[in-house]
């Protein structure tokens, strides 16, 4: 395994998804295997439906380049089998929700038994679970994804990329065995893209859904789950890697519960489609949300490699923007009116009392994240990425009190008395305030805190400095989505 090619996996998967995926479309078809339209989903003409077999047969050919197989890739390569066949089935003759469900728990449970899992090995109950929280989520993260032609396969292709070099840069022993799968993922993805790509020949469907979405989220495990002992590793670069299907899901989830629908109901409602909504034409959407994963992944890549300070600040600022797409594209008009229900009025009453709640705590929560940030990150920055150990204890033992601070003085200068979409002159010298005696505010407690502590002054002055940054930032960048956004008609 530690001899593996580095790019073989990928390269085999690829070839192998590239020769299939045209076999699948023939067999399809022969077989009556055929999506039609429907009123919940995308597409508008009839398109074949078995391109999960190209799919996994690619997975599987990369993932026999390790000669003899670990347990752990073992583990993987039978969890991807058990979710084909489920998905397989759910493809031609369909199955309850709970079905497959059922079918991922069992698939984990392979995972688990054969070495595979994430986080704090000394407590055991805690890291089967998220274990089980982590796959059936991911697994079904990309499978909600794959709603608009090309783009599970695309994210699936660009995650896997980021999670084999994240995998790469992890010390210890596990890392080839998340390249192997990750590269493998990424290969079988991308030489089934060609035939995807709008207009779509062939789809996936569950068949090739689920099983990329496990053996993503089990790269994920095998690259960080000997760092066990530290949640940055463990937790920030998969999230990081696999930020889009993640939003996707969550906004999706909250939306359709927000709306009475149930979450396994299909829907136009999904990040690709509110684009499309929007006036954007269906690849550009795509596009789109390509680039989101890349960059993203990119994070993630650079989060592996500046330990967990520098993971924290990217990982931070990986969440807050992610938000804000969130925010923005979930205010986009997506479902038709329905019959107002008889306690509509007091539904409605409920769900602008939320709203005006969220309207707080959401600026102040993101504010909060992105002090701590910049705190951080001034450290880094004053250090070059390497915090000596007295400054480390120094940080750690500051923050609080600096961000507390902070946080105070920026309400007291009523930096949250704007709504960031509508953020203009006067809210910015209300920010801009706000951020000055947050600063000073700041500098002065910990000195008279911590008065037997020697501080780098430098730090104050680049903590200044990020703040400015990050907090004008997040305003700009809400109010350049919303007014980009609002250029596009809606119902396009």
């Amino acid at each position: 395994m530690e001899q593996l090619v580095p790019f073989a996996p990928f390269g085999a998967a690829l070839i192998t998804a590239l020769v299939v995926t045209p076999l699948a479309i023939l067999l399809a078809r022969r077989a009556g295997a055929v999506d039609r339209p429907k009123s919940d989903r995308w597409h508008s003409a009839p398109t074949p439906l078995l391109g999960g077999i190209a799919i996994v047969c690619g997975l599987l050919a990369g993932l026999a380049t390790s000669g003899v197989p670990t347990a752990q890739v073992l583990g993987v390569a039978a969890g991807v089998v058990i979710l084909f066949v489920t998905g397989l089935v759910d493809d031609i003759s369909g199955l309850r929700p709970v079905t497959k469900l059922v079918a991922q728990i069992a698939a984990t449970g392979v995972l688990l038994a054969l070495g595979v899992r994430a986080g704090w090995p000394e407590i055991p109950v805690l890291s089967i679970l998220l274990t089980f929280l982590w796959v059936v989520g991911i697994t079904n993260a990309v499978n909600l994804l794959d709603n608009m032609d090309g783009l599970a396969a695309g994210i699936a292709a660009i995650s896997g990329v980021s999670v084999a070099a994240c995998a790469a840069l992890v010390p210890g022993g596990g890392a080839g065995a998340a390249v192997l799968v990750a590269l493998s993922v990424a290969g079988g993805a991308a030489g089934f893209l060609p035939w995807n790509r709008h207009p779509a020949r062939i789809f996936m469907g569950d068949a090739g859904s689920l099983p990329l979405g496990f053996a993503l989220a089990a790269s994920g495990l095998l690259a960080t789950h000997r760092e066990a002992g530290q949640l940055a590793f463990v937790l920030a670069a998969p999230l990081l890697a696999l930020a889009v299907p993640i939003l996707d899901t969550a906004l999706v989830s909250v939306v359709r519960r927000w709306n009475g629908r149930r979450i396994s109901q299909g829907g136009r409602d999904h990040l690709s489609h509110r684009l499309v909504a929007l006036g954007m034409p269906e690849r550009d959407a795509v596009h789109v949300l390509w680039l989101a994963s890349a960059v993203l992944g990119g994070f993630a890549v650079a989060a592996t490699s500046l330990g967990w300070l520098g993971t924290f600040v990217l990982l931070a600022i990986g969440i807050c923007v992610s938000a804000v797409m969130g925010v923005v594209l979930g205010h986009v008009k997506v479902y038709a009116p329905a019959a107002r229900p008889a306690d509509a009025e007091r539904s409605e009453e409920l769900r602008r009392t939320f709203l005006n709640y969220a309207r707080i705590l959401g600026p102040f929560a993101t504010d909060l994240v992105l002090a701590c940030a910049a705190y951080v990150g001034a450290y880094l920055l004053r250090y070059d990425g390497n915090v000596p150990l007295l400054d480390r204890v120094l940080l750690e033992d500051s923050l609080p009190v600096v961000v507390a601070v902070q946080m105070i003085a920026l309400t007291a200068f009523r930096a949250y008395r704007g709504v960031w979409r509508y953020f203009g002159v006067t809210d910015a010298a209300d920010l801009a305030r706000g951020i000055g005696a947050a600063s000073i505010a700041g500098t002065l407690v910990v000195v008279f805190v911590f008065r037997e502590s020697v501080f780098s002054r430098a730090v104050f002055v680049m903590d200044a400095a990020l703040l400015v940054v990050l907090l004008f930032g997040a305003r700009a960048l809400t109010r350049f989505l919303f007014d980009a956004f609002g250029c596009f008609h809606q119902g396009g």
